[in-house]
């Protein structure tokens, strides 16, 4: 099991994370995400066959910008 922590900017509110959460966790090999707009952040568990960068376009899909 993988886990990374991606900084994520424009999530202001409980809602935010909920959209961000339901789109990644709808990926196949994510085991779960936790997004947090207090932290700016969201962490993902997720297995070898998940590609980051889509994880990255699937957030940005939902209005918000990953920062490296």
């Amino acid at each position: 099991m993988n886990k990374c922590v991606l900084n994520v900017n424009g999530m202001g509110c409980p809602k935010c994370e909920k959209k961000v959460e339901d789109k990644i966790n709808q990926m196949e090999g994510v085991k779960d995400c936790k997004a947090s707009f207090k932290k700016g952040t969201v962490v993902i568990k997720y297995e070898d066959n998940v590609n980051l960068d889509e994880v990255k376009n699937n957030i940005k899909e939902v209005g918000y910008e990953v920062v490296d």
